[in-house]
């Protein structure tokens, strides 16, 4: 039994590493991965200081070996732009260059921000994440949200996207004061 299991799993462990490199995955530009001095630079433009040159330079390796398919990076400190810069392409044919005015998906990238405040503001003693959000938003309570707590709301179980009745509005949307009425 373990010889066929040698015998199938080697050749098929090859075959699917063969593949791997050949076929370039959608996070990998093939050999590049591995062999990094194989890849082609992909250039960067946009502006930075060059004393943040290091970050654009991580930015620029995770284009070149294949990591990403295009990216950008924009920083500012105390108001002062200090990158901004993008590379790589907007396709998977490389067609057309991603440039610092590409619009770009953003899923999730506030969470870590989120969580790290709420966790400066636990250590301080402001606020306790096992507290409803009532307690600190009393308007958010409505609605059967009464018992909603951040920790809830940080481990994305509150299940308040479903206590919506209704779609908000562009107008709501655009208001400060209006959305936050809509979502309490």
């Amino acid at each position: 039994m373990m010889f066929w299991t040698f015998a199938i799993a080697i050749p098929l462990v090859c075959i699917l590493a063969f593949q791997y490199i050949v076929s370039s995955p959608w996070y990998c530009s093939g050999m590049c991965c591995f062999n990094e001095s194989s890849c082609k630079t992909v250039s960067m433009n946009g502006t930075y200081e060059p004393k943040y040159a290091p970050i654009v330079d991580a930015l620029q390796r995770s284009l070149t070996v294949g990591w990403d398919l295009g990216a950008s990076m924009f920083v500012a400190i105390n108001g002062t732009t200090v990158i901004d810069v993008a590379g790589g392409y907007k396709d998977k044919a490389k067609t057309k260059v991603y440039d610092t005015s590409t619009i770009n998906l953003v899923f999730s990238c506030g969470k870590i921000m989120e969580a790290m405040s709420m966790a400066i503001l636990e250590d301080k003693g402001l606020l306790n994440i096992d507290n409803p959000i009532a307690k600190y938003w009393p308007e958010y309570g409505q609605n059967g949200k009464d018992e909603i707590t951040i920790k809830d709301l940080l481990t994305h179980r509150s299940g308040s996207t479903f206590n919506f009745n209704t779609e908000p509005s562009l107008d709501i949307l655009q208001s400060h004061e209006k959305r936050d009425a809509f979502i309490a």
